[in-house]
C-alpha cells in the first residue's frame, strides 16, 4: 500500500506497543479467527479509549454476525459491519472480470439478502416495503405490485391523514415536522403487526435510524431509484409536497437526493432502478 500511495500510509505496530499509536480517528479491520467460536473475547484487550479511536470498523469474521469486536464498536456507537458482504463482493468481481460483464446492484442485494437468510435465518415480515425519495414511484408501483400479488397496499402518508383528520401538509404547518416524524413511527410499529401487504413509504421516513430498523422487521425493504431530472419531471406539478414548495426546486431535490440517498441505501434490503424500463419490468425486480 505504502509503495502504490508513494507514502507512508500503513506501519507496522507490536500489540504490546499500541499505545504508541497516535491519537486520531482510524479505520479498524479485525483480521484475526478471535469471535470464531462462543465464549471468546476481543481479540487484544485494549481498552474502551483505544477502540473509540475507530472512526468504523470490520470484522473480516461473517458467522457469527454479531462477535466481541463488533459489539465493542456498537457499545461505542461506531458503524461496523461483519465480512459477508465482502465475500460476497469477491465472489462478484471474479464472476465479472471472468465472464466480461456487470452484475447489477439488484441482483447483487438479493444475492446478498439470500446469503443473510441462509446464514442467519429471516428475520422479518413477508411485507413489501416500498422507501425511496419523493417521485421515485412508491405510490404507482405499491398499488400496481398489490394487485398482482393479491396483497393490501397501504401509503403510510394517507394512513397519517386517515389518523390525524389533516392533510401532510396541515400537520407540517400546525403541528411541525418533529411530530410527523413522531407519527411514522408509531405506524410502522403498527405495521409490523401486518402481513401480506404491499407498504408504500414517506420520503422522510427511514431517515430515523430507528425506523429504518423497525422497517427492516416488517418485511423486506425496497430502495426505489430514480435521477433528479425524472424526478422533478415526476413532481413538478405536485402542490402537496411541503418540502419542494420553495424558490427553486429542482436545486432543492438534487440537495435533498444527496443528502439522503446513503440513508436511503443503509436503509434497505434491495436497490431498485425506477428510472429505466416499464412498470412491469420494475415489478419484476421485486419479488
Amino acid at each position: 500500500m505504502n509503495a502504490f500511495t508513494g507514502k507512508t500510509v500503513v506501519q507496522a505496530v507490536a500489540s504490546e506497543d499500541y499505545q504508541s499509536i497516535p491519537d486520531g480517528k482510524y479505520l479498524m479491520i479485525q483480521c484475526t479467527s478471535v469471535g470464531l467460536h462462543e465464549g471468546d473475547g476481543m481479540p487484544f484487550d485494549f481498552g474502551d479509549a483505544f477502540y473509540a479511536m475507530a472512526k468504523a470498523g470490520v470484522d473480516l469474521i461473517y458467522n457469527p454476525a454479531q462477535t466481541p469486536f463488533l459489539k465493542e464498536m456498537a457499545k461505542l456507537g461506531v458503524p461496523a459491519v461483519n465480512g459477508l458482504k465482502m465475500l460476497l463482493y469477491q465472489g462478484i468481481l471474479a464472476y465479472e472480470l471472468w465472464n466480461d460483464l456487470t452484475v447489477s446492484e439488484t441482483l447483487t442485494d438479493n444475492v446478498y439478502l439470500a446469503l443473510q437468510d441462509a446464514i442467519y435465518g429471516k428475520k422479518r415480515g413477508d411485507n413489501i416495503v416500498l422507501i425511496g425519495y419523493m417521485g421515485a414511484g412508491k405510490t404507482t408501483v405499491g398499488k400496481a405490485l398489490a394487485k398482482k400479488l393479491g396483497y393490501e397496499f397501504i401509503d403510510t402518508d394517507l394512513y397519517i391523514e386517515a389518523q390525524e383528520g389533516m392533510t401532510i401538509p396541515d400537520i407540517f404547518e400546525k403541528k411541525g415536522e418533529a411530530y410527523f416524524r413522531a407519527l411514522e413511527t408509531d405506524v410502522i410499529r403498527k405495521l409490523r403487526e401486518k402481513t401480506h401487504c404491499v407498504i408504500a413509504t414517506g420520503g422522510g421516513l427511514p431517515l430515523r435510524k430507528e425506523n429504518s430498523d423497525l422497517l427492516k422487521e416488517v418485511g423486506t425493504v425496497y430502495y426505489l431509484m430514480a435521477d433528479a431530472d425524472t424526478t422533478y419531471a415526476r413532481v413538478k406539478h405536485c402542490t402537496n409536497r411541503p418540502l419542494l414548495q420553495c424558490d427553486d426546486p429542482y436545486a432543492k431535490i438534487q440537495a435533498m437526493m444527496k443528502e439522503r440517498g446513503p440513508v436511503y441505501a443503509r436503509a434497505c434490503h434491495i436497490r431498485v432502478r425506477t428510472d429505466h424500463g416499464t412498470l412491469e419490468e420494475v415489478m419484476d425486480e421485486i419479488k
